[in-house]
């Protein structure tokens, strides 16, 4: 990629990012100005490790910009289509919002940010694991192994398998989520999979919507609670609901890797008659 100067953001958006990460970096150093978000973060561990350079923390930015807006955008797409084609659990989800904003002056609040942040709510945590086990953005993920590793025969008819140093891993998030061995009717929607009576049930390393471990989504809990901030919005105010152009069952792009539509579910949005 670098041979053919292919770049997936424009080197104009690049640039804007750049001077302003290095210019925070400038003055935190020169001020020792102590903030408790991420680029202090990176900053730290250079410290400690001496292994981060500028450009590394430039990367690590970028990657939560992209990964903290494209997921949740798709991810939206998906959730609301969801409640599009099933009513009778949008009708909770509604019920849930309304309590809420009882309780917080009934108006969009860092209260209700904390609410949605310390998932008090019962349905939308539910509702947003369902839809990424359902529909996770990210159909796979890989690793690398750092230490060797014999994998033991399952079978009689397998043989032992040596991990070498090195070795890359591609991990199927999509199967693993649709497998029935792990979950049941893997293609029906079904929040209740994860509600608290069930949760003993899932055995763990099969639901990895933002992979696992230190090298999970750097963005994965700003990304859950925009998600849930905009649904939270939306649904104080609208029903979602399927029109004449909404595609069922929704379909998957075959141009992409990734589990998305080519052009995002066609939904519509009633006012409430509360309202």
């Amino acid at each position: 990629m670098r041979l053919l100067k292919i770049t997936f953001v424009k080197e104009a958006d690049v640039e804007i990012l750049k001077k302003h990460v290095c210019n925070t970096l400038k003055l935190r150093r020169k001020c020792e100005l102590d903030r408790k978000n991420l680029i202090q973060f990176l900053m730290e561990c250079d410290k400690q490790k001496e292994m981060l350079t500028d450009e590394a923390i430039l990367s690590q930015v970028a990657g939560l910009f992209l990964a903290s807006f494209d997921t949740p955008a798709n991810l939206l797409a998906v959730l609301a289509y969801e409640l599009a084609i099933n009513q009778d659990i949008q009708d909770k989800l509604i019920k849930e919002v309304d309590e809420i904003l009882k309780k917080c002056t009934n108006e969009l609040s860092k209260t209700i940010l904390v609410y949605l942040q310390l998932e008090l709510g019962i349905v939308l945590p539910f509702l947003i694991t369902e839809t990424l086990r359902l529909w996770p953005t990210t159909t796979f993920t890989d690793r690398v192994s750092v230490k060797p590793y014999m994998i033991q025969p399952k079978t009689e008819n397998e043989k032992p398998l040596q991990v070498d140093v090195g070795t890359y891993f591609w991990l199927p998030i999509y199967a693993l989520h649709r497998d029935p061995k792990y979950f049941p009717n893997p293609t029906k929607f079904d929040p209740e999979r994860f509600a608290d009576k069930n949760k003993e049930k899932i055995q763990p390393y099969t639901f990895i919507p933002f992979g696992i471990g230190p090298r999970g989504c750097i963005a994965s809990r700003f990304a859950l609670l925009e998600t849930k901030v905009i649904i939270f919005h939306i649904l104080s105010k609208f029903r979602i609901a399927t029109v004449e152009e909404t595609e069922m069952p929704f379909m998957l792009s075959k141009k992409s890797i990734n589990a998305v539509s080519d052009s995002g579910p066609v939904l519509g949005l009633q006012m409430r008659k509360t309202q």
